[in-house]
């Protein structure tokens, strides 16, 4: 059974019920790479392309880039 249905267009807001979700399926595609990220930290790249997100949070962490991939799979 489809329960949910996101299209994600750059520049575009979706209304969604819960307002968490996005960030925890980010919470833990970084978790599922031993990586920790900070919820407000998230919160602050809101609307950024993911990629962009996870790139600045690799940095701001002085970790590895090669990270992005694997973490943006597990997103």
């Amino acid at each position: 059974m489809i329960r949910a249905v996101l299209f994600d267009f750059i520049g575009t807001t979706v209304k969604e019920a819960n307002t968490e979700v996005i960030n925890t399926c980010f919470e833990k595609a970084f978790a599922d790479n031993k990586v920790l990220a900070d919820i407000s930290v998230l919160k602050s790249e809101r609307g950024k392309d993911k990629k962009v997100i996870i790139e600045n949070i690799l940095k701001s962490q002085h970790l590895s880039l090669s990270l992005i991939g694997n973490i943006y799979a597990s997103f």
